[in-house]
């Protein structure tokens, strides 16, 4: 059993609560997850109908590039039962077969264009795409857990005030019982994006700064209407670990009367609603 605190789905409105993903060699059937504050309080939260496509990587993974093709990294991993196929770039930029991939604490959702079996049940895919979904592009290293994004991942069900709380998860099927996993959910999937095109112009004594909001809800077709470049914004600027400015903004721009001095770290970040604070775009003075 995996409990992952990862991205909104493609496609998606955000989801509340994590995705569920299990594996057994032979499958065992649908298997009932529970979960709970600890062993004596499980409440079932979701039925996982098949087995996921978990695999490990078997080779390191470089930190790659945010918005373009990452051509100087692969994905080299060991997947049993899994099929891989290149594909072209628009299926690659709709995200066909993307995978998560553990790395730094957390998960990055990653996309491919080619792929080429090396082994039995082991492909190396390349011409990536990083960093989907708001997820941070980060390296990993050989053994890294990697699962298929796919619909037999599920949704884990969050009760209300389990955000931010320890749990314990489990999974039992045809009387067999994964072990038991301690998880906290903290609502990445609710997470707001980072922005982009972070633009900072230095005057005297003086910022300009402007960014370009993301979101899984800002539409990214190419003919339609630009979603309106609009929020609640965080901006602190950071002198070693220390905030020496902070603002908040509703719009995409701000200047600001700053004396800055080389070595400064500019961070631009979303608020939702509830409060949340997205990860900044940053920026080095």
């Amino acid at each position: 059993l995996l409990v992952i605190d990862g991205p909104a789905l493609p496609g998606e409105s955000p989801q509340t609560g994590p995705l569920l993903a299990g594996f057994g060699s032979p499958w065992p059937g649908p298997a009932q997850v529970s979960a709970g504050p600890d062993v004596s309080a499980l409440s079932l939260r979701a039925t996982i109908p098949e087995r996921a496509g978990i695999g490990r990587l078997i080779a390191p993974l470089g930190q790659g590039p945010l918005g373009r093709w990452d051509r100087a990294n692969e994905l080299v991993l060991d997947i049993p039962q899994e099929v891989f196929a290149s594909q072209s770039d628009i299926a690659a930029l709709a995200g066909t077969g993307a995978l998560l991939v553990e790395a730094g604490g957390s998960w990055e959702l990653i996309g491919y264009r080619d792929a080429e079996l090396i082994g039995v049940g082991q492909y190396r895919l390349t011409h990536l795409l990083r960093g989907l979904q708001g997820t941070v592009p980060a390296a990993a290293e050989p053994g890294a857990i990697c699962v298929k994004l796919d619909n037999r991942l599920v949704l884990g069900g969050i009760l209300p005030g389990e955000t931010g709380v320890e749990l314990s998860w489990s999974a039992v099927a045809a009387g067999l019982e994964s072990d038991l996993i301690q998880s906290v959910y903290s609502g990445v999937s609710t997470r707001p994006f980072s922005p982009v095109h972070l633009r900072v112009r230095q005057g005297v004594d003086l910022l300009s700064l402007s960014w370009v909001r993301r979101g899984i809800e800002v539409n990214d077709s190419w003919p339609d209407f630009e979603a309106p470049n609009t929020g609640l914004f965080y901006v602190d600027i950071y002198r070693g670990s220390d905030i020496v400015f902070t603002e908040t903004t509703q719009l995409a721009h701000l200047e600001v009367s700053f004396a800055a001095q080389p070595g400064d770290v500019v961070h631009v970040g979303e608020i939702a609603s509830t409060g949340q604070r997205g990860l900044p775009a940053q920026h080095l003075l």
